[in-house]
């Protein structure tokens, strides 16, 4: 599916992992936004829409993403 991406705001600093978990494995759903950057998520990843937080196998074309 196609998902239109604008206006997203992203944290540019590196965030510290403390935990990882191993839940097998799972469908890997890619992103690009309007300038050409890719982002890769699990369809139970959540992100904020124009319209709410939605889960990345949930959006359409017609979803606004605001932030990753």
């Amino acid at each position: 599916r196609d998902v239109a991406v604008t206006g997203v705001q992203t944290c540019a600093l590196p965030i510290l992992i403390t935990n990882l978990f191993v839940n097998g494995f799972a469908e890997v759903y890619e992103i690009e936004d309007e300038s050409g950057r890719k982002y890769r998520f699990t369809g139970n990843h959540q992100l904020k829409t124009d319209s709410g937080w939605k889960r990345v196998d949930q959006l359409t074309v017609d979803d606004n993403i605001i932030e990753f």
